[in-house]
């Protein structure tokens, strides 16, 4: 299933809400929970994604979809570096006449393998990669979840994307996720998200970038910020819990070990 553009988070949510049961219930607390707790702005752009890479979709899993806000401006130059030849044309025609990129993508973790999938999508600014040392990057990484639309891809700096800072990161989240779920629930973690009474891992990624004139520099983030936290089941709803240990901006140490201690500190919460 295709993304598709809400300028409501209420009607978004709604759109994807199973049908009745008990998943039913634990997506309407935690869609509740994610709106509060992660201050969630109800009224934007934003893209709803309801597919894993497997083609499993999250609402029958019993949670919301990735929610990936976007931010849009006016194309005032055209520069022929930035874009292939059937997006310049679209863009002199006037069949396109503004660029996008994320801003936000906010979505529970679903740990799994990922297959032979072939290449990202292109991103969403639709930005031609061709000698610029960057690559096509999922904000959200597919191992944890993240879908592979192009509003989940962005340019990313070569280092960052493949072996970096930002690549390390998101294997220690996977990791910690799979920590969290295996010991609460007794499952592999990707079943385990399926008990409707187990904590979920919940990722909040916000990306900065440089407001200039040129479509590279607006296209491509120069800072990443994770926020990771765990939605731990209640009587009355969910429990919050940060991970201080994931949650950093990529110009901070990264150290070794994130996963394991943050899986440490997570426990001592809960006692």
């Amino acid at each position: 299933m295709p993304a598709e553009k809400f300028h409501s988070l209420k009607d978004l949510f709604t759109r994807f809400q199973p049908s009745g049961g008990i998943l039913q219930a634990r997506y309407q607390k935690l869609a509740e929970t994610m709106v509060t707790e992660l201050s969630m702005p109800t009224e934007y752009l934003m893209v709803a994604c309801d597919e894993l890479v497997d083609g499993t979709a999250r609402s029958k899993l019993g949670v919301p979809p990735v929610i990936v806000y976007l931010a849009e401006k006016t194309l005032t130059s055209l520069n022929r570096l930035d874009f292939g030849v059937r997006q310049q044309k679209k863009f002199l025609s006037g069949e396109e006449s503004s660029l996008a990129r994320p801003q936000r993508v906010i979505g529970v973790s679903v740990p799994m393998t990922t297959g032979d999938r072939g290449r990202a999508p292109k991103p969403v600014s639709q930005l031609d990669l061709l000698h610029k040392g960057l690559d096509r990057g999922h904000v959200m990484a597919l191992e944890i979840g993240g879908p592979d639309e192009q509003q989940n891809i962005v340019p990313q700096w070569s280092q960052w994307q493949q072996s970096g800072v930002w690549r390390y990161h998101e294997t220690q989240v996977r990791a910690f996720g799979e920590l969290v779920l295996q010991a609460e629930s007794g499952a592999k973690a990707q079943h385990a998200v399926t008990k409707p009474f187990t904590a979920l891992v919940v990722v909040d990624i916000s990306l900065g970038y440089q407001d200039t004139s040129s479509n590279t520099r607006w296209s491509t983030p120069s800072m990443v910020r994770w926020e990771t936290t765990v939605f731990r089941p209640n009587p009355t709803g969910y429990e919050v819990l940060a991970v201080p240990e994931l949650s950093r901006d990529f110009d901070a140490e990264m150290g070794n070990e994130l996963a394991l201690g943050a899986y440490k500190n997570y426990l001592k919460q809960c006692d």
